[in-house]
Parts: C-alpha cells; sequence; structure tokens
C-alpha cells in the first residue's frame, strides 16, 4: 500500500511537472544569486566558486537531485573604487552549470552570463545582466512510473533514452543599495519542447522572477538580520514564493530559516571555515502531509570558494 500511495503522489508531480517544466528550485536564494537573476553575476569584486547539491524528498524514489558549480569573476575593478559595503562599477561574467535529475528526466544545462554594473549614486547601483547557452534533457521511458501520461501524447511514443537539445536565454534587473536589494528577471525567455513530438506539451516554459531584500543592522554594528523573498510565475500556474531569513554575526557565519509556500520550511546556517572557504547547509521539512509521511525532508548543502586579493574582508556585498 505505502508504494503504491509514494508512486501515485510523485506521478502526479510529474504530470504537472511535464507540462511546463521549470529550472531547478533553489531553497536559499544566497547560495547562488546569479542562478535566479543574471544581474548579480560578478557582483562582489572577488572572484569565487560555488558548488552545490540539492536532494530532495529523501526516501521517494525519483525524488529531485540537483548539483550545480558557479564560477563568476569581476574585470577590472579599480583598487580605489571598491569600498567595503558598495558594490562597485565594473562588468562581470560568470558560469553556471547544473544537473538535475527528477524520475525519468536528466537535464544538464551550462549558462555562461554578462552583467554591468552601474553606481547610480554614492550606495546605489544599478545591474543589467544576461546569461545564455545550451540544454540537454534525457528521456529515460524504462523510468517512467506513468509511461501513459495523460494529456501528453509524446509519453508512449517517445524512444527510449532518448536526447533532446534545447536554447536557454535568461535576463535580469537589480538594484542594490546598503541595506537593500531588489530585483527582477525572466528566466528561460525561449519557450521549447524537450519531447520533440507533434502537439507535445511538454515543454520549458518562461518564468518571471521577483526578489526583495532588507538588512537590519544591530547597534554592536557585529550583528544583522537579513531578510529576502522570491515569487515567481510561469504564467500559467498559482504563484510560488519562497522567504527568507539569515542572521550573521561579524564574518563568521550566519543561521537562518526559509519557507516555500505549499512546500516546506527550512533551517540551516553557514560558516566561514577560514576567510576564503565557506560551507552552508539547509535542511527542509516538507509541509504537505502526503509528501512528509514518506520522506526524510531535503538536504541542500553548499561549499564557496573567494579568491581575495591584499586585505578583501570576503564579506558579501549582496549577502543573499
Amino acid at each position: 500500500m505505502k508504494r503504491i500511495i509514494i508512486t501515485s503522489l510523485f506521478t502526479m508531480f510529474l504530470s504537472y511537472a511535464g507540462i511546463a517544466q521549470t529550472r531547478p528550485q533553489q531553497s536559499a536564494l544566497n547560495l547562488n544569486p546569479s542562478f535566479l537573476n543574471p544581474a548579480a553575476t560578478g557582483i562582489e569584486d572577488y572572484s569565487q566558486l560555488r558548488l552545490g547539491l540539492n536532494k530532495q524528498w529523501v526516501g521517494i524514489d525519483g525524488a529531485p537531485s540537483t548539483a550545480w558549480v558557479n564560477g563568476e569573476m569581476r574585470l577590472k575593478t579599480k583598487a580605489d573604487e571598491q569600498q567595503e559595503d558598495v558594490i562597485s562599477k565594473g562588468h562581470g561574467i560568470g558560469l553556471n552549470l547544473y544537473y538535475d535529475k527528477i524520475g525519468p528526466y536528466t537535464t544538464l544545462n551550462l549558462n555562461l552570463g554578462y552583467a554591468y554594473h552601474l553606481p547610480l549614486s554614492q550606495g546605489l547601483v544599478l545591474s543589467a545582466g544576461f546569461a545564455g547557452g545550451l540544454r540537454s534533457t534525457r528521456y529515460d521511458i524504462a523510468k517512467s512510473l506513468n509511461p501513459d501520461q495523460p494529456g501528453d501524447p509524446a509519453a508512449g511514443v517517445q524512444a527510449s533514452l532518448s536526447k533532446k537539445y534545447t536554447p536557454d536565454l535568461n535576463a535580469g534587473l537589480l538594484l542594490n543599495g546598503k541595506n537593500f536589494f531588489a530585483g527582477v528577471s525572466m528566466m528561460q525567455i525561449i519557450s521549447s519542447k524537450f519531447v520533440d513530438v507533434p502537439e507535445s506539451e511538454s515543454k520549458y516554459r518562461g518564468q518571471l522572477l521577483s526578489s526583495l531584500g532588507y538588512v537590519f543592522r544591530f547597534e554592536d554594528q557585529a550583528t544583522s538580520l537579513w531578510l529576502s523573498g522570491v515569487v515567481k510565475s510561469d504564467f500559467a500556474n498559482p504563484l510560488l514564493y519562497d522567504i527568507n531569513a539569515k542572521l550573521w554575526y561579524k564574518n563568521l557565519g550566519w543561521i537562518g530559516s526559509t519557507y516555500i509556500k505549499d512546500d516546506a520550511v527550512g533551517a540551516g546556517f553557514g560558516v566561514n571555515i577560514i576567510k576564503s572557504i565557506s560551507i552552508s547547509y539547509l535542511y527542509e521539512w516538507g509541509v504537505s502531509k502526503h509528501i512528509s509521511a514518506y520522506s526524510k525532508g531535503s538536504h541542500v548543502l553548499c561549499i564557496g570558494f573567494k579568491l581575495l586579493k591584499d586585505n578583501q574582508s570576503g564579506m558579501p556585498k549582496m549577502g543573499w
């Protein structure tokens, strides 16, 4: 009975996902801002590399699993333009690579990104960026929980172990102040089918994201509270949103929590092992009884490396 229930739950999820696929849902905005908005590419004065792993719904066969790599660098930022808490003028370039697996679908995506950061006034910076690349989607019908998904005739005729390549294009704007940010981005601008069969509804649909964050700094100047949120829409399904809170102490690390609408609540921490290396972890509990009854929760792990020069503090100016 338990196996039947789990299979039914996951089949419903795949039926929904098969109609309109979106990029993997990142649980914490601070772990990789440019993944959700290309305008954040190279926003720091230092170069950095981040490695991440997200295991969702542990205990359920075929549940989503995503591994990703992000690398970013700032081009030719003058030393006299760098300020400890202000984003400086300049160009940023970056790379986002992720490997995503859910049920019978496996996706490999590579994006190259660029952003320009323009100070509008003291402490206020407008950033604009875009990212583009190629996505490879593989469908293994032998691993499908329901090979005859209703509403998508492609599922029954798609060749076993087929692969489809599609383009990926994303763009965004980001406004940063000393204590806030506000951004908007359009992801998967080019809508494309990942199962190439006539009348197939299996496609990547564009997604609009709006983000907002604010920092409350305490009197001791060593502690600060960072609040942020993201609202997501694919123009076909109900709005999704997540809310994040982090309590920073100096440059040592943070503790925080997150809430994802109709999905999960989570708690986590981040620690700067040394000034140039950090590790972050987040554990999530499913809020839906249909999932939490059979899943052991979800895990998010991220390791970051910063290439610091001279006396750079390593404290992110966009601390989300």
